[in-house]
């Protein structure tokens, strides 16, 4: 996980290993609507992004210079209806995420990158038995 610049806009970027050995690439960014011009917000997480009437983009493809290229051509779109701006954010990416994750058996084994050294974990989530069950909501501290 990391960011692009493209265009001069800072947006978060994912590369994906899938089960075959494949890798996709995606660039992920919203457009807040704000009336005569409108913002570009990129983050990891949703609870980033300000309440707001927004556009939101996920471009795949399986290389790089694809998703770059379908990417700048939808913000050149965009800027073409309405002026564009977006603002440096430090915390775009964070830095304790799972690489990647295994639900087997009843059991979740993840691969957490912690790059700020962090001695403890939040894990919040929800779950269901069936698709026709209740949600369940947990949390648990991990030290």
């Amino acid at each position: 996980m990391a960011y692009s610049t493209l265009k001069g806009y800072e947006i978060i970027m994912v590369k994906i290993k899938r089960d075959n050995g494949e890798l996709e690439y995606a660039l992920n960014f919203s457009i807040e609507r704000l009336g005569i011009k409108n913002k570009l917000h990129s983050y990891w997480n949703i609870a980033q992004y300000p309440p707001g009437d927004y556009l939101n983009f996920q471009v795949w493809e399986s290389s790089m210079s694809q998703v770059s290229a379908i990417t700048a051509a939808i913000i050149t779109n965009l800027q073409e209806q309405a002026p564009l701006f977006s603002e440096v954010v430090d915390n775009r990416i964070p830095t304790v995420f799972v690489k990647k994750g295994l639900y087997k058996n009843g059991k979740l084994n993840l691969e957490i990158i912690n790059k700020s050294k962090a001695s403890s974990l939040v894990f919040e989530g929800n779950k269901k038995i069936t698709e026709l069950t209740t949600l369940i909501l947990f949390r648990k501290t991990l030290v």
